[in-house]
């Protein structure tokens, strides 16, 4: 393996070169992971973030998090801490603010990945997979996802690059840094944030004798550090807990242990994650299935940290996969390893086949811009499209735009590479994905997908609810069923929502006694119960052409009462929020 940085792309950086690409690297992944950040509407699972966040501030109760009043310690603390010191510098608790942490955090994942790459090759490495992980689909969509799974991806790299960075002169204060990242992880996600690390230094640790520093007092009190910073919010919210004592930590093992071995959700096939990575890899799948093949073909004859690479690679992919539990994104902190692999790969002479992937890339990019440039015609083929009069025209142009700009550097890059083989040391096909995957990417989550946020209906419609229940007593609307999170926070009221079902409205309309609600809010799937109790609804969650069928049956509805519906209170204790 070549480690001077020579290879593909060149002579090693001079360095006026490696601070120019530092300064465009740090520049670019601010623009592409923050530009326009909290410009679309919540979805999926970011709801419980913000709405778990927007109760902690409601309550002042920031060691005991609740969803729609009932305790929820399905997750750790730090993520909600981290979303309402966010709303705490922005001023307001919005999607900006939810959505910042995992920003942040994939700042410094980048930053970290760098840095490993820098300690372990060279800095060129370093520089080459931080361009290849940015411009991931999968690091930029859960980089922008307001989710603790990127503060996992983070911690995992920063507590592997801390491990290497003392790892030849290990002290109690490099212990206790690297055991305090694994906590921060563990706060945010789960235990993993402590596996992952430990399993991507072991195969490290397990050779040239460094596992009898493991006995060493100094190891032994920073991870006993570790532990404490881990189990104190939990020790403070058993305080004070109304659930039962240590209830936090009872659902972090049980969220983390128990689905591992005996999961009771998340069950995909085995090899889920083979599809995932490739995915989640995209535009760079070409050239990291040829730089993994090229790694683990001659194995034993790489040098000791690509084999150490391969390892870690080996190991988390294994530990993921065994998982009971599986989901498409669980994956995530092994990106930052295939990119130093892949980076490895297009330094490397020994991969054969690379300038054909780079090809297969910059192919593949060039018709999402042909396509992307052809959108407006294209979406003129599209009936749903057509039929719908909320499709705003303004999108047509989004799309031009990054189509227009990635073709245009097409044709000026070549021009470029025609003067000069290498353009700040990266080679053609390295510089041509990198740009295009850029624009390409940055012109979706910055541009376009903010233009489609008109098209997206949960928001408005809870913010109906939000206007309709200022002027009503604290209490006065209740759900039939289990309110999604993100109906919750954009709805913004001050009191949980009443869980009841239909039986309840039923006899609150034969029987009327005790409380009383003016606003009552359900999914269609209720309609055919309580049509012929209550009329038709006064309101409904908009659809659109494109939705499925099962879309339209989670749209919400609501009855506006010409009388406040008396006695309407959970017939289920476990339905009944806490105070």
């Amino acid at each position: 393996m070549d480690h001077s940085g020579k290879g593909q792309a060149g002579t090693a950086p001079s360095s006026r070169q490696t601070l120019l690409l530092v300064v465009i690297l740090c520049v670019v992944a601010v623009a592409l992971l923050f530009g326009n950040l909290g410009a679309t509407s919540l979805s999926g699972s970011e709801g419980r973030w913000a709405e778990i966040s927007r109760e902690m501030l409601l309550t002042h109760r920031f060691f005991d998090p609740t969803l729609n009043g009932v305790t929820y310690f399905d997750k750790p603390l730090l993520g909600y801490w981290l979303v309402v010191a966010a709303a705490t510098v922005s001023g307001r608790l919005d999607e900006w603010a939810v959505r910042a942490p995992s920003a942040l955090a994939a700042l410094i994942a980048l930053l970290a990945t760098v840095a490993l790459g820098r300690r372990l090759w060279s800095l060129q490495v370093g520089l080459v997979a931080g361009c290849i992980l940015l411009t991931t689909y999968g690091f930029l969509e859960w980089g922008r996802l307001g989710e603790s799974d990127m503060e996992t991806v983070a911690s995992t790299i920063l507590a592997v690059y801390l491990y290497w960075r003392s790892r030849n002169a290990p002290s109690f204060p490099s212990y206790l840094a690297f055991y305090m990242v694994c906590s921060l992880g563990a706060q945010t996600k789960g235990l993993v944030g402590f596996v992952l690390p430990v399993l991507a230094v072991l195969p490290d640790v397990l050779t040239g004798g460094r596992w009898r520093r493991l006995f060493r007092l100094s190891h032994v009190l920073g991870a006993l550090c570790g532990v404490v910073l881990y189990a104190l919010p939990f020790f403070v919210s058993s305080l004070g807990a109304e659930t039962g004592s240590w209830i936090g930590l009872k659902m972090a093992f049980r969220e983390n242990l128990r689905r591992y071995f005996v999961p009771f959700d998340h069950v995909e096939p085995i090899y889920t994650y083979l599809i995932a990575i490739p995915q989640l890899f995209l535009p760079w799948t070409p050239a990291l299935l040829v730089s993994m093949w090229a790694l683990f073909r001659g194995f034993r004859t790489r040098d000791t940290h690509s084999r150490y690479l391969g390892s870690v690679i080996l190991v988390l992919f294994a530990f993921f996969t065994f998982s009971g539990s599986r989901r498409f994104h669980y994956i995530l902190p092994l990106l930052p390893f295939l990119a130093l692999g892949t980076a490895m790969g297009l330094r490397s002479a020994r991969s054969r086949g690379i300038a054909g992937a780079l090809a297969v890339q910059v192919a593949l990019l060039g018709i999402v811009a042909l396509v992307e440039t052809g959108a407006p015609a294209l979406t003129g083929l599209v009936p749903d499209l057509r039929a719908d009069p909320a499709f705003p025209g303004r999108v047509l142009a989004w799309f031009l735009l990054p189509g227009l700009l990635a073709t245009a550097w097409f044709l000026v890059a070549v021009s470029l590479f025609r003067r000069s083989p290498h353009l700040l040391w990266l080679s053609k096909g390295e510089g041509l994905t990198v740009v295009m995957a850029g624009i390409l990417l940055g012109g979706f989550y910055v541009v376009q997908s903010p233009s489609f946020d008109s098209l997206r209906t949960r928001k408005p419609f809870a913010e109906s609810v939000q206007t309709m229940a200022a002027g009503l007593p604290p209490g006065s609307v209740a759900y039939v069923g289990n309110p999604p999170a993100i109906f919750l926070f954009y709805a913004d009221l001050t009191r949980p929502l009443r869980l009841v079902t239909p039986e309840d409205v039923q006899r609150a309309l034969s029987a009327p006694s005790g409380g009383e609600a003016d606003i009552l809010v359900a999914t269609r799937d209720s309609l055919p119960e309580l049509r012929p109790l209550l009329g038709e609804p006064g309101r409904e969650e908009e659809s659109r052409p494109w939705d499925s069928a099962s879309q339209r049956r989670k749209k919400l509805v609501m009855w506006r009462m010409p009388e406040p519906l008396a006695g309407l209170r959970p017939s289920d204790p476990r339905h009944s929020p806490r105070r």
